[in-house]
Protein backbone atom coordinates (compact mmCIF):
# COMPACT_ATOMS: atom_id res chain seq x y z
CA UNK A 1 0.00 0.00 0.00
CA UNK A 2 1.30 3.41 -0.94
CA UNK A 3 1.78 5.90 1.84
CA UNK A 4 1.72 9.67 1.72
CA UNK A 5 5.52 9.66 2.09
CA UNK A 6 5.96 7.21 -0.82
CA UNK A 7 3.79 9.35 -3.07
CA UNK A 8 5.63 12.52 -2.06
CA UNK A 9 8.97 10.83 -2.76
CA UNK A 10 7.73 9.79 -6.20
CA UNK A 11 6.64 13.37 -6.90
CA UNK A 12 10.13 14.75 -6.28
CA UNK A 13 11.86 11.93 -8.16
CA UNK A 14 9.67 12.53 -11.22
CA UNK A 15 10.14 16.29 -10.96
CA UNK A 16 13.93 15.91 -11.09
CA UNK A 17 14.06 13.13 -13.69
CA UNK A 18 14.41 14.57 -17.21
CA UNK A 19 13.14 11.36 -18.79
CA UNK A 20 9.87 11.49 -16.85
CA UNK A 21 9.19 14.75 -18.69
CA UNK A 22 10.17 13.18 -22.01
CA UNK A 23 7.85 10.24 -21.34
CA UNK A 24 4.88 12.56 -20.76
CA UNK A 25 5.79 14.51 -23.90
CA UNK A 26 5.79 11.32 -25.96
CA UNK A 27 2.43 10.26 -24.53
CA UNK A 28 0.89 13.54 -25.69
CA UNK A 29 2.24 12.85 -29.18
CA UNK A 30 0.33 9.57 -29.49
CA UNK A 31 -3.20 11.10 -29.61
CA UNK A 32 -1.82 14.16 -31.44
CA UNK A 33 -0.63 11.97 -34.32
CA UNK A 34 -3.93 10.05 -34.43
CA UNK A 35 -5.83 13.35 -34.69
CA UNK A 36 -3.40 14.61 -37.34
CA UNK A 37 -4.10 11.59 -39.57
CA UNK A 38 -7.82 12.29 -39.31
CA UNK A 39 -7.17 15.95 -40.10
CA UNK A 40 -5.16 15.08 -43.20
CA UNK A 41 -7.98 12.83 -44.41
CA UNK A 42 -10.42 15.74 -44.23
CA UNK A 43 -8.08 18.27 -45.84
CA UNK A 44 -6.57 16.11 -48.59
CA UNK A 45 -7.10 17.63 -52.01
CA UNK A 46 -9.12 20.56 -50.69
CA UNK A 47 -8.02 24.17 -51.24
CA UNK A 48 -10.80 25.40 -48.96
CA UNK A 49 -12.67 23.76 -46.12
CA UNK A 50 -16.30 23.03 -47.07
CA UNK A 51 -18.79 24.81 -44.83
CA UNK A 52 -20.23 21.54 -43.57
CA UNK A 53 -16.79 20.44 -42.34
CA UNK A 54 -15.62 23.73 -40.82
CA UNK A 55 -16.48 22.91 -37.20
CA UNK A 56 -15.03 19.41 -37.45
CA UNK A 57 -11.78 20.52 -39.07
CA UNK A 58 -11.31 23.45 -36.69
CA UNK A 59 -11.97 21.13 -33.76
CA UNK A 60 -9.32 18.72 -35.04
CA UNK A 61 -6.83 21.54 -35.58
CA UNK A 62 -7.41 22.94 -32.08
CA UNK A 63 -7.06 19.49 -30.49
CA UNK A 64 -3.96 18.62 -32.50
CA UNK A 65 -2.18 21.89 -31.79
CA UNK A 66 -3.05 21.82 -28.08
CA UNK A 67 -1.71 18.28 -27.66
CA UNK A 68 1.38 19.21 -29.64
CA UNK A 69 1.92 22.28 -27.47
CA UNK A 70 1.56 20.20 -24.28
CA UNK A 71 4.10 17.74 -25.67
CA UNK A 72 6.60 20.51 -26.33
CA UNK A 73 6.02 22.13 -22.94
CA UNK A 74 6.94 18.82 -21.30
CA UNK A 75 10.00 18.06 -23.40
CA UNK A 76 11.32 21.62 -23.04
CA UNK A 77 10.93 21.39 -19.27
CA UNK A 78 12.71 18.04 -19.49
CA UNK A 79 15.51 19.85 -21.30
CA UNK A 80 15.82 22.34 -18.43
CA UNK A 81 15.81 19.56 -15.84
CA UNK A 82 18.55 17.77 -17.79
CA UNK A 83 20.68 20.91 -17.50
CA UNK A 84 20.07 21.42 -13.76
CA UNK A 85 18.79 18.17 -12.16
CA UNK A 86 19.87 19.16 -8.63
CA UNK A 87 17.65 22.25 -8.27
CA UNK A 88 16.16 22.82 -4.82
CA UNK A 89 12.80 24.04 -6.11
CA UNK A 90 11.47 25.39 -9.39
CA UNK A 91 12.15 29.00 -8.30
CA UNK A 92 15.80 28.12 -8.85
CA UNK A 93 14.99 27.43 -12.51
CA UNK A 94 13.86 30.99 -13.22
CA UNK A 95 17.25 31.72 -14.81
CA UNK A 96 16.26 29.11 -17.41
CA UNK A 97 12.90 30.93 -17.96
CA UNK A 98 10.92 28.07 -16.36
CA UNK A 99 8.15 30.23 -14.93
CA UNK A 100 7.50 32.58 -17.87
CA UNK A 101 3.85 33.02 -18.88
CA UNK A 102 2.67 31.01 -15.91
CA UNK A 103 4.99 28.14 -16.82
CA UNK A 104 3.75 28.01 -20.43
CA UNK A 105 6.41 30.28 -21.97
CA UNK A 106 7.94 27.68 -24.25
CA UNK A 107 9.32 30.33 -26.63
CA UNK A 108 11.45 31.91 -23.91
CA UNK A 109 12.36 28.58 -22.33
CA UNK A 110 13.53 27.06 -25.60
CA UNK A 111 15.43 30.09 -26.85
CA UNK A 112 17.23 30.36 -23.52
CA UNK A 113 18.30 26.71 -23.37
CA UNK A 114 18.50 25.42 -26.94
CA UNK A 115 20.53 27.15 -29.60
CA UNK A 116 19.78 24.94 -32.63
CA UNK A 117 16.59 26.73 -33.65
CA UNK A 118 15.87 27.87 -37.17
CA UNK A 119 13.11 30.22 -38.31
CA UNK A 120 10.72 27.33 -39.07
CA UNK A 121 11.20 25.90 -35.58
CA UNK A 122 10.66 29.31 -34.01
CA UNK A 123 7.47 29.89 -36.00
CA UNK A 124 6.02 26.60 -34.79
CA UNK A 125 6.96 27.18 -31.16
CA UNK A 126 5.48 30.67 -31.19
CA UNK A 127 2.16 29.33 -32.48
CA UNK A 128 2.20 26.44 -30.01
CA UNK A 129 2.74 28.87 -27.14
CA UNK A 130 -0.39 30.71 -28.22
CA UNK A 131 -2.31 27.42 -28.01
CA UNK A 132 -0.89 26.71 -24.56
CA UNK A 133 -1.80 30.10 -23.17
CA UNK A 134 -5.26 30.52 -24.66
CA UNK A 135 -6.07 29.39 -28.21
CA UNK A 136 -6.26 25.69 -27.33
CA UNK A 137 -8.69 26.35 -24.48
CA UNK A 138 -10.66 29.51 -25.12
CA UNK A 139 -12.27 31.37 -28.00
CA UNK A 140 -10.36 34.55 -27.19
CA UNK A 141 -7.54 35.59 -24.80
CA UNK A 142 -7.97 37.90 -21.80
CA UNK A 143 -7.09 41.04 -23.74
CA UNK A 144 -7.73 42.29 -27.29
CA UNK A 145 -4.03 43.13 -27.64
CA UNK A 146 -3.07 39.46 -27.39
CA UNK A 147 -5.72 38.54 -29.93
CA UNK A 148 -4.49 41.19 -32.37
CA UNK A 149 -0.82 40.23 -31.93
CA UNK A 150 -1.62 36.59 -32.67
CA UNK A 151 -3.03 37.57 -36.08
CA UNK A 152 -0.90 40.47 -37.36
CA UNK A 153 1.37 41.69 -38.82
CA UNK A 154 1.81 38.37 -40.64
CA UNK A 155 -1.90 37.45 -40.57
CA UNK A 156 -0.45 34.07 -39.73
CA UNK A 157 -2.23 30.77 -39.97
CA UNK A 158 -2.36 29.00 -36.64
CA UNK A 159 -1.88 25.63 -38.37
CA UNK A 160 0.35 24.70 -41.31
CA UNK A 161 0.19 21.49 -43.31
CA UNK A 162 3.82 20.60 -42.59
CA UNK A 163 3.60 21.22 -38.82
CA UNK A 164 3.84 17.49 -38.10
CA UNK A 165 7.13 17.25 -40.02
CA UNK A 166 8.57 20.33 -38.31
CA UNK A 167 7.37 19.09 -34.92
CA UNK A 168 8.90 15.64 -35.32
CA UNK A 169 12.24 17.07 -36.42
CA UNK A 170 12.39 19.62 -33.58
CA UNK A 171 11.17 17.13 -30.96
CA UNK A 172 13.94 14.69 -31.92
CA UNK A 173 16.58 17.44 -31.80
CA UNK A 174 15.52 18.46 -28.29
CA UNK A 175 15.34 14.83 -27.16
CA UNK A 176 18.86 14.22 -28.44
CA UNK A 177 20.12 17.25 -26.50
CA UNK A 178 18.43 15.91 -23.37
CA UNK A 179 20.20 12.58 -23.87
CA UNK A 180 23.55 14.35 -24.12
CA UNK A 181 22.85 16.52 -21.08
CA UNK A 182 21.62 13.58 -19.03
CA UNK A 183 24.65 11.49 -19.86
CA UNK A 184 26.79 14.36 -18.60
CA UNK A 185 24.66 15.16 -15.53
CA UNK A 186 23.44 11.73 -14.43
CA UNK A 187 25.90 11.71 -11.51
CA UNK A 188 24.48 15.10 -10.44
CA UNK A 189 20.97 13.61 -10.45
CA UNK A 190 22.08 10.59 -8.39
CA UNK A 191 23.83 12.87 -5.90
CA UNK A 192 20.66 14.95 -5.56
CA UNK A 193 18.64 11.72 -5.11
CA UNK A 194 20.96 10.44 -2.37
CA UNK A 195 20.90 13.77 -0.57
CA UNK A 196 17.11 13.97 -0.79
CA UNK A 197 16.60 10.60 0.89
CA UNK A 198 19.42 11.24 3.36
CA UNK A 199 17.97 14.54 4.47
CA UNK A 200 14.47 13.14 4.71
CA UNK A 201 15.02 9.80 6.38
CA UNK A 202 18.44 9.86 8.06
CA UNK A 203 18.18 13.09 10.04
CA UNK A 204 19.01 12.63 13.70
Amino acid sequence: METKQNIEDLYFVLLHDAYSWVQKAERHLIPANIIHKELVNHLHGKHEIPDELTDMVMGLIDSYMLLLSLSFENIIKGLIVSIKPDFIDTDELKIYKWGTHGGHGIVEMLKCNFKSLDSIDSDLIERLQTYLIWAGKYQIPKSPDKYVSSRIPKIQKMYRENDNITAERLFNKIKRQIELNWERNLSVYYRWNDEYYDNKYNKK
